[in-house]
Formats: C-alpha cells, sequence, structure tokens
C-alpha cells in the first residue's frame, strides 16, 4: 500500500469520527475494512472520497454496541421510508424494516453481513433505502399473489386497488423495468450521468453541482431535468417494447405514470448500482 493511500484511510477515519463523535472504531480494524472492500491499490481519491458513514458502517460489522443503536435510530428509518414507497401498510413496513436489518448485521454459515458490501459512495441512509426496496418488491409480489380477495377485503382495499394491480404489475416485470431504467441511462452522455449521479446519488444541490461545474445554478437545472426526461422517453419506449403485448392499454398507461412520479427513486437505484465513479475530468463540460 502506497504512503498517499495509506494517508487517505487515515484522513477518512479521522473525518468519520468527526461526523459520529460518540464512535471510536480501531484505526486497524477501519484500514482492514477499507482495503478489504476497496483493494490494496485503490486510488486515494477515491478513499479521500468515502462517506463518513463508512466509520458507523465498520462499527457496526465489528458489533459495537453504540453503533447498531445509532444504526437503528438514525439510519433504519430508511428502510421504513423505501418500503413506504411501494406499499403503506404498517405490517408489509415492519417486515421489510426487519429482513433488512437482519441481512444488514447478521452473518450466516454463507455469507457475511450485507452491510459490508457498502462501498461509501453515498450516505448510508440512501444505500439502506435503496436494499429495501429490492427487499420489499418480492415480497409485494408474494403478497398480491397470495392475497385473498373475500368480500371483506375487497371492502377493505377498494381504495387502493388500483395501487395493489400497479404494484403487482411493476413487481411481476421487475427485470424489464430494471433493464429498461438500466438501458436508458447509458444513453445519457457522461455529463448527463455525472450530473444525475452528483443530484440523486451523492444528494448535492444544484448550487453545489454548479460550483463543480463552474456554471450557474439554472443551468444546472436544465442539465437535469433535460437528462431525467431523456432517462423517462427512453425507458418509456424501451418498456412499450417489452410490455404492450403482455398488459392491458389502461394498465400500461397507469404504469408509465407511476414510473414518472417515483423517476428520482429509480434513478437514484440504476446510478448508485453503476460502478463508474463520478468524475468531471473528461465529460466535454466547457469551464468558465
Amino acid at each position: 500500500m502506497t504512503p498517499e493511500l495509506e494517508r487517505a484511510v487515515l484522513d477518512a477515519h479521522a473525518a468519520g469520527c468527526r461526523a459520529w463523535p460518540s464512535l471510536r472504531p480501531d484505526p486497524g480494524a477501519f484500514h482492514s475494512h477499507v482495503v478489504k472492500l476497496l483493494g490494496p491499490t485503490a486510488d486515494p481519491e477515491h478513499v479521500a472520497a468515502l462517506h463518513v458513514d463508512m466509520v458507523l458502517a465498520c462499527s457496526c460489522l465489528h458489533g459495537d454496541g453504540d453503533a447498531i443503536r445509532l444504526f437503528d435510530e438514525r439510519i433504519i428509518p430508511n428502510a421504513r421510508a423505501g418500503a413506504r414507497t411501494l406499499d403503506m401498510s404498517s405490517a408489509f413496513i415492519d417486515e421489510v424494516e426487519q429482513l433488512v436489518r437482519h441481512r444488514l448485521l447478521v452473518s450466516d454459515a454463507s455469507q457475511s453481513p450485507k452491510l459490508a458490501s457498502y462501498a461509501g459512495r453515498g450516505p448510508l441512509g440512501a444505500w439502506v433505502r435503496v436494499v429495501a426496496v429490492r427487499i420489499a418488491i418480492p415480497l409485494l409480489r408474494r403478497g398480491a399473489r397470495e392475497q385473498d380477495f373475500d368480500s371483506e377485503s375487497v371492502l377493505r382495499l377498494a381504495g387502493s386497488a388500483d395501487d395493489l394491480e400497479l404494484h403487482y404489475i411493476k413487481a411481476q416485470y421487475v427485470g424489464e423495468f430494471e433493464e429498461a431504467i438500466r438501458g436508458a441511462c447509458k444513453t445519457l452522455t457522461k455529463r448527463m450521468r455525472n450530473v444525475l449521479r452528483m443530484r440523486f446519488v451523492d444528494d448535492l444541490n444544484i448550487d453545489q453541482i454548479g460550483l463543480i461545474y463552474q456554471v450557474h445554478r439554472a443551468t444546472v437545472a436544465r442539465w437535469i431535468a433535460k437528462a431525467r426526461e431523456t432517462v423517462f422517453e427512453e425507458t418509456r419506449r424501451q418498456l412499450e417494447r417489452t410490455l404492450k403485448t403482455k398488459i392491458s392499454s389502461a394498465e400500461y398507461g397507469s404504469l408509465i405514470r407511476m414510473i414518472r412520479s417515483r423517476l428520482d427513486l429509480s434513478l437514484f437505484m440504476a446510478l448508485n448500482d453503476s460502478g463508474d465513479a463520478t468524475s468531471v475530468a473528461n465529460d466535454g463540460v466547457n469551464r468558465r
């Protein structure tokens, strides 16, 4: 490991401890965690850009009671928020929360806790929200199949039957949907992808992005609006090719409206998944 990488790891540890002052993870344990995650030849700039929540994640993985308490208080609510985007019922949200907590913090014979895969590219809470949505979708599909639509349940669900059907359709064709939005993101220019990643993954506002690119905030707002519309239209075109013969025109139209209303969450999931790191070095920006 180079001296530059060693220094970057130490700096990331110090920054995380400042952000989480009640936590003091062993520097050696943090060092080992980062090296295991990113490799001994990681770019020091990548390590320097690690989110401060990496200290919380590392502490949780090492069984620190204070860290786990903070995780439950400040991070797990994001799992509930993610589940709530798919189903508002308290039983469903509680089940997702329990599954998320177990999968993130508990190891078994076949795999380590999923929290070990958190790469620190953005806030831990936002990452947990994505994990929750992915866990929730199969549950939603299973629930839709197993729902007993007797007369009482029909009356109880009358006000939300359309939403339930849409959620089922989206869950049933989740593979096609994810492929469509990933494909749509690939059609963007490098600058468009970078700006969307900064906005929806790194949670930067338009003023902060404007400083990075040295442009006015209104310019950034136009970039984001154009990129979002490009992704939506390309996603719509791809889904039309794959789903129009599988669902009715009315269902297809309703599904497209749902996708538009939740486009930002879909962008977060798609861009957070892609491995290319955000960089403005060669994305064709004309800086002042």
